[in-house]
């Protein structure tokens, strides 16, 4: 019955539904170059306006918003040293990307609170976490943790002895 799925090439998913009270509803995720968006429609009075009602407000998203990366997960945010370890200091990175949805053309300034660890023991693992990230653009704050993306074995007493004798 949901005939949107099966027309509007932006429609990833869709559930319809009616009732006397809350008349013809449907709710739709759709995705056009890699930015999803939901609309939600209730109490249209046929069938064929909601599937019209939903298309026009997916259009009026996708036509008049865009999502910006604020914070790429393959930034490095810092370095923290390694006592210990065969690295002397590991770079860390944000956990995840961090995105907004902004007026298409807006300009954004992302505010950052970097919360780090300064030094660590080895070994470390790689998806280990030494702190956190925050970044508020326009009122609204993010978060995500700051961690490893390798590996940091300990030193052996080979390795500190090389260490001695070559340094």
């Amino acid at each position: 019955t949901n005939r949107l799925v099966k027309t509007n090439p932006d429609c990833v998913l869709a559930k319809t539904g009616h009732t006397d009270d809350a008349g013809y509803c449907i709710t739709v995720l759709g995705e056009r170059g890699g930015m999803e968006l939901i609309a939600c429609v209730m109490g249209d009075k046929t069938s064929k306006s909601r599937f019209e009602s939903a298309t026009k407000l997916l259009n009026y998203g996708f036509t008049n918003f865009e999502t910006k990366t604020i914070l790429d997960d393959d930034s490095v945010v810092g370095s923290i040293k390694v006592r210990g370890g065969k690295q002397a200091e590991i770079k860390v990175y944000p956990e995840k990307e961090l995105a907004v949805l902004v007026v298409k053309g807006e300009t954004v300034t992302p505010q950052k609170t970097i919360n780090l660890t300064e030094e660590v023991k080895a070994p470390v693992t790689e998806g280990m976490t030494f702190g956190t990230i925050s970044v508020e653009v326009n009122g609204e704050k993010f978060e995500t943790n700051l961690v490893a993306k390798e590996n940091v074995d300990e030193k052996t007493y080979l390795d500190i002895v090389k260490q001695l004798l070559y340094n």
